[in-house]
């Protein structure tokens, strides 16, 4: 009589899960579509609504003037194979339940190949997408429209770093090819050409940086070693070389595949590898400053079965320049979900 339906959970007694207001009148009349997880409600005023069970919504509402049921109601009856109420009062009436079929799932994407990198260019406030295809895509930020692409940017080895110059006008990408390229991302003019003259390994991580006024791009891969190539805008070379090696790099450096690569002015640079390896260095003197290593779970009987590898380094540069706090100034991802 309060014209609220109320829906129980038989398991739990105390109070309803549900109430449904929206009948104007007393609700003389309830029938469920299990099947499709409806319910329909006929009050006194022969007024008909459709709820929804799931989200407890009406979904539809026939008053008496629009429906046509007219006098009182004498019976009521549901029947799930038509999807049909029948309802008897001065005239028979018979409601079909019509659902619409939900619609397709569409799924958008940005790239016809996986996405292994993207950075954001906060001097033009663009993101560069870059694919397993070898695809270079530009985005605006605030919109997200796609401004421009650069199809086999490296033939077609898949791009798996990039990083951008110090004005954000040039777009620097490493790829599986073993090759850091340098772009002009406005036309899609490869500037230059960097790689090693012997036989070139994966490129895992790239970062451009600027020591005593000069500029460099470090790249580390496969190789397992520190490739640092100087930036020459006016120069005349379309292919560049690396720099020599640090003799640290050649002598005690990394033993396993260089996965990433982090830098904080001015002078340190940090690299892990496939083994946990952090190694932190001094960009101006090519010394190790400091080695890292990852802890083993105590639970973990020997390292063989232990993934150690750290793909992903970052300095919190306004810790990092005070030398006496106590405080982290580096975090790498660790194995099994862990921070260090």
């Amino acid at each position: 009589m309060d014209r609220i339906i109320r829906m129980w959970n038989p398991y739990m007694s105390g109070r309803p899960t549900g109430m449904l207001r929206s009948h104007t009148a007393p609700v003389c009349y309830l029938s469920i579509s299990a099947e499709d997880a409806k319910m329909f409600s006929i009050s006194t005023d022969n007024t008909i609504k459709i709820w929804d069970i799931v989200d407890q919504t009406c979904l539809f509402t026939a008053c008496s003037k629009t429906s046509g049921i007219k006098g009182e109601l004498t019976a009521c009856h549901y029947t799930p194979g038509t999807r049909s109420l029948c309802v008897a009062a001065d005239t028979l009436a018979l409601l079909h339940l019509r659902l619409r079929p939900p619609p397709e799932p569409h799924l958008i994407v940005s790239h016809k190949e996986p996405v292994l990198c993207c950075k954001y260019n906060k001097e033009f406030r663009l993101v560069v997408s870059c694919s397993e295809g070898s695809v270079v895509k530009v985005w605006d930020f605030e919109t997200g429209k796609h401004l421009f692409e650069i199809s086999g940017a490296h033939g077609g080895a898949a791009i798996t770093c990039l990083t951008f110059d110090v004005s954000g006008r040039r777009l620097i990408t490493g790829g599986r090819d073993g090759c850091l390229k340098i772009w002009n991302y406005n036309n899609g003019h490869c500037l230059n050409t960097l790689k090693r003259e012997d036989k070139c390994a994966e490129v895992c991580d790239c970062t451009y940086v600027e020591v005593n006024k000069s500029r460099y791009i470090i790249a580390v891969g496969w190789d397992r070693r520190i490739s640092m190539y100087f930036d020459a805008v006016d120069g005349l070379h379309h292919f560049q070389k690396p720099q020599p090696y640090w003799q640290d790099d050649i002598s005690c450096g990394h033993k396993e595949d260089i996965l990433c690569i982090a830098q904080c002015p001015p002078t340190l640079l940090a690299t892990s590898s496939y083994d946990g390896e952090i190694i932190v260095w001094n960009m101006i003197s090519g010394h190790i400053y400091r080695k890292l290593h990852t802890p083993f779970p105590t639970h973990c009987a020997g390292a063989e079965a232990v993934d150690t590898s750290i793909t992903q380094l970052v300095f919190l540069r306004t810790r990092a320049v005070k030398f006496g706090s106590t405080a982290a100034s580096l975090i790498s991802n660790g194995p099994q979900g862990r921070s260090c």
